[in-house]
């Protein structure tokens, strides 16, 4: 199965890399103006898009990374936490094995997040999306629709906002197999190789949370961060953003 996903994301990747041919790094002649109308400097505004680990509590009741990472940037940002919990990448995710249909697309937040004016936008969903109904169950467990919607979003954002940087979020891993009926394989074998080529064919920035989050059990249910994990990912969010916004 891992040669003929790996044949199939190459395929897949391939046609995608020809789409994006020719897309340039996107409102590249004005990537760090953050000044209103009248000159003056304004808040740097970020919307972090995700799912329960970025919304905050889950099963950890502790605050959000965003919280964390919004009091790390200061002042000088505005940040919008557009997390939901249980939502997919998957246009047509599901919830549970009722099959409740629950994608992110369909979310006031996904609209909140198009009409914040972002400068910068993180992405974070796929560990709904790893739960057998959805991996398996609408796309035959190779990620070709994952990829594609995770594709469609990033466009989206571009078509519809003045964003001047995407940054895609590996996620961190599940230490418990078939926690809340995710495929520890997906999210932990397979994401840490797809969402990086997803970031290399889109033009879109890369962090890596998958690594830093494994150094031991940052979570409280083999799912959602403890307060420590979530300060390991602000941190790792803020050296990447800062990097970003100094360069």
């Amino acid at each position: 199965m891992a040669r003929m996903f790996s044949f199939l994301l190459v395929v897949l990747l391939s046609t995608l890399m020809i789409i994006f041919a020719k897309k340039e790094e996107h409102d590249h002649h004005d990537h760090h103006n953050h000044h209103d109308e009248k000159g003056q400097q304004r808040q740097i505004r970020l919307t972090c898009i995700g799912d329960s680990i970025t919304e905050g509590g889950g099963g950890c009741m502790t605050d959000s990374y965003v919280s964390l990472l919004a009091q790390k940037l200061g002042d000088q940002y505005s940040v919008l936490n557009a997390g939901v919990s249980g939502r997919t990448m998957l246009k047509k995710g599901v919830l549970n094995s009722s099959l409740q249909p629950y994608s992110y697309w369909d979310t006031d937040a996904w609209q909140k997040a198009l009409s914040s004016d972002p400068d910068i936008v993180t992405i974070m969903l796929g560990t709904n999306d790893a739960k057998y109904y959805n991996w398996e169950g609408m796309q035959q467990n190779l990620g070709d629709y994952y990829t594609l919607d995770y594709v469609d979003m990033i466009t989206q954002l571009r078509k519809k906002t003045n964003v001047k940087e995407i940054f895609i979020m590996v996620p961190p891993p599940i230490t418990i197999p078939n926690v809340f009926d995710m495929n520890q394989t997906i999210i932990n074998q397979i994401f840490p190789t797809l969402v990086p080529n997803i970031a290399n064919v889109t033009s879109v920035k890369l962090i890596d949370l998958f690594t830093p989050m494994s150094a031991t059990d940052y979570t409280c249910d083999g799912c959602h961060p403890t307060h420590a994990g979530n300060e390991v990912i602000s941190d790792t969010m803020y050296e990447a953003i800062k990097k970003f916004s100094h360069h």
